[in-house]
C-alpha cells in the first residue's frame, strides 16, 4: 500500500513539473519537491545512492603493493610485513588473507582497522625449491563495497649454488622383479670457483649411483640405477633411497638426491578389492577386475570361482598371457552372511601366485553427525511482561 502511495506522489510531482514547464518555459524542481522525492524513494534505493558517493565507506591503501626482494640464495625465508591504512570513513574490516603456493601468512594479519587507522599483514617465502625468476600474489579480502579483494605482490630472483635438474631421480614403475632402469640427474655449480665431487654412496642397496664430470668444475652427471631382484607382493611397493653426494664446497658439503621406484607385482589385480555399495543389494550390481601379469613368461589362468549363488561370472582374454578381465555380476538381494568373509578365487600358472584371492566386502559409509537444535526459551507470560519480570528457567 505504501508503495503504491509513493508511486502515485511521484507520478503526481512530475505531472505539476510538466504543466508548470508549458507554461513558463523549463522547470527547476524546487528543494521541497527534492525532499519530497527524496522521501518517496525505496530505503534500498538510497542506500545504494548512499555507497556510490565519493568517499564513503571504508577504503585501503597500501605503502607498497610490491615487495621486491632481489637476489637470494635458494634456501633462505623471506620476511616482509605489508602495512595499509584506511583512508575511508568507515570501519576497514580484513576478511582473510590467501597467499599463492610456496608462500605463507607468517603471523597474525590486522582484522579492523578504523577511519584513519593502520594495519599490517606479515608474509614469509621459503625458497629452498624455488629458482629463477620468483613471482608470489597475497590475495586479501575486505568490506569494501565494490572492490573486496585486494592484491599484493612479491617477486625477487632465487639462484642456488649448486642446482640439481631434476631433483629427484625418478625411475618409476618396475614390470618385473629382474628390470633394470637408469635415471640421469644433472648438477650444475652457480659457483665461481670449481667444484669437486669426492664422493657417492646410496643409503639403500636397491640403488646405486655414478657421477661423471661432463664440464669439470661446473657439471656433472648423476646416474641412478636398481640393483635387482627385488621383493614382489600382491600389491605395488616402493622402493626408495637417498644418493649422498659429498662435495668441496664449505657451504653446501653434501647433496641428497631422492631415488625412488615402484616394483609391480608378478600378477596384479586392479582394484585389489570387490566394493558393493550395501548387503542385502537393493538392485542389481556389476563390477569388473583386470588381471595384469607383469613378468616375462605368459600367465594362464583358470577355476575362476565365488562361493555364492547370487553372483555369475564371466572371464574375458583381453591379450593373451598378459592381460584378463573378469566381470563380476550381483543379482537384486545378495548379500554377504554375518560373521563371515567372502572372496573371489582363481588360479594361475605362475609360481609365485598359484592362487589369488580377492575380498569382497560392503562400502561402508560415514555417519552423519547429528544436528544440534538450537534452546528454544517459551516467551514470558502477560504478568511477566507486564511487571518487567523476566521469566522463571526451567
Amino acid at each position: 500500500m505504501r508503495k503504491t502511495s509513493n508511486a502515485l506522489l511521484i507520478v503526481l510531482i512530475l505531472m505539476i513539473g510538466i504543466s508548470c514547464s508549458k507554461d513558463s518555459g523549463p522547470a527547476v524542481a524546487s528543494e521541497a519537491e527534492n525532499s519530497l522525492l527524496a522521501q518517496s524513494l525505496p530505503k534500498s534505493a538510497k542506500a545504494e545512492a548512499d555507497e556510490t558517493e565519493p568517499g564513503s565507506g571504508p577504503k585501503i591503501e597500501f605503502a607498497n603493493l610490491i615487495h621486491e626482494f632481489g637476489r637470494v640464495k635458494g634456501g633462505d625465508v623471506i620476511h616482509h610485513t605489508f602495512v595499509f591504512k584506511n583512508t575511508g570513513d568507515r570501519q576497514l574490516e580484513i576478511k582473510s588473507v590467501r597467499p599463492s603456493c610456496g608462500c605463507t601468512v607468517a603471523g597474525n594479519w590486522t582484522r579492523t582497522v578504523p577511519p584513519g587507522g593502520s594495519g599490517k599483514i606479515p608474509v614469509k617465502i621459503d625458497t629452498k625449491t624455488l629458482k629463477g625468476n620468483v613471482s608470489k600474489t597475497v590475495k586479501i579480502s575486505t568490506n569494501i563495497p565494490g572492490k573486496s579483494l585486494e592484491t599484493v605482490w612479491l617477486k625477487g630472483i632465487v639462484w642456488h649454488p649448486i642446482e640439481l635438474i631434476p631433483r629427484i631421480a625418478n625411475l618409476g614403475s618396475l614390470q618385473t622383479s629382474g628390470e633394470t632402469v637408469t635415471k640421469t640427474v644433472r648438477i650444475v655449480s652457480n659457483l665461481e670457483s670449481p667444484l669437486e665431487i669426492t664422493n657417492v654412496r646410496s643409503d639403500n642397496p636397491a640403488f646405486r649411483a655414478e657421477v661423471n664430470p661432463t664440464k669439470p668444475g661446473k657439471e656433472f652427471e648423476l646416474t641412478v640405477t636398481n640393483v635387482p631382484p627385488h621383493k614382489t607382493g600382491s600389491i605395488r611397493l616402493l622402493l626408495s633411497g637417498n644418493i649422498l653426494i659429498e662435495t668441496s664446497n664449505p657451504e653446501k658439503p653434501e647433496i641428497t638426491v631422492l631415488a625412488r621406484a615402484y616394483v609391480l607385482p608378478r600378477v596384479q589385480v586392479r582394484p585389489g578389492r570387490v566394493m558393493i555399495p550395501s548387503s542385502p543389494l537393493e538392485n542389481p550390481f556389476q563390477r569388473t577386475l583386470y588381471v595384469i601379469h607383469n613378468a616375462e613368461a605368459p600367465l594362464t589362468i583358470s577355476d575362476v570361482q565365488i562361493a555364492s549363488k547370487d553372483v555369475s561370472l564371466r572371464t574375458v582374454v583381453e591379450e593373451p598371457g598378459k592381460r584378463f578381465r573378469i566381470q563380476l555380476n550381483f543379482s537384486e538381494g545378495f548379500e554377504i552372511p554375518d560373521n563371515s568373509s567372502l572372496s573371489l578365487k582363481f588360479k594361475t600358472d605362475d609360481p609365485e601366485f598359484p592362487e589369488v584371492d580377492v575380498p569382497i566386502s560392503v562400502r561402508r559409509s560415514r555417519p552423519r553427525p547429528a544436528l544440534i537444535q538450537p534452546v528454544r526459551r517459551p516467551p514470558p507470560n502477560a504478568s511477566q511482561a507486564s511487571k518487567g519480570t523476566p521469566p522463571q528457567a526451567n
